[in-house]
């Protein structure tokens, strides 16, 4: 293999193709093996880790690690489980602040579509403090998240 670096992969691409074509192929093998090794073989379902893949298995063989003790439904990740128990709660911990209309939401993104088609100018500065919530905290710290949506934005959440 030649030192000749470049910018863009793809630039790279094109010159393992034309000049190094074994260590090409070989190398488009692996990707396509890798891939392969990522897809569902009961309905091709393609991802893109192994964990992703492993819970996706679930869905098949009923074998789910979280399970509804209400109504027996299974889930993959404990965070649907949380969000699902609020179904048998008769909660809902989102209110809206800017109206008494409605009684509040169950799921954060049900109170999102209403602040967008009622409250259209306050939405907008709702969708940039969640954007800055989730780059602090990221999609892991859940509880943190939404203690900093109910104080900073006024949504009523009780976890």
């Amino acid at each position: 293999m030649c030192t000749k670096t470049f910018y863009k992969e793809s630039e790279l691409d094109e010159h393992q193709q034309k000049l190094h074509a074994e260590y090409y192929q070989l190398k488009k093998t692996n990707t396509e093996m890798e891939l392969e090794a990522l897809k569902c073989h009961i309905c091709g379902t393609q991802y893109s880790s192994r964990i992703n893949l492993k819970r996706h298995m679930q869905t098949h063989t009923g074998n789910f690690k979280y399970r509804c003790d209400h109504c027996d439904t299974g889930f993959t990740v404990e965070s649907q489980l949380k969000k699902h128990l609020i179904t048998h709660t008769g909660e809902y911990p989102y209110r809206c602040h800017l109206c008494e209309k409605y009684n509040g939401f169950r799921q954060l993104s049900s109170y999102l579509k209403h602040t967008e088609s009622r409250h259209s100018e306050f939405h907008k500065e709702l969708l940039e403090k969640k954007k800055i919530g989730e780059e602090k905290f990221g999609m892991n710290g859940e509880k943190k998240f939404y203690d900093y949506m109910k104080s900073t934005i006024g949504v009523a959440y009780e976890n």
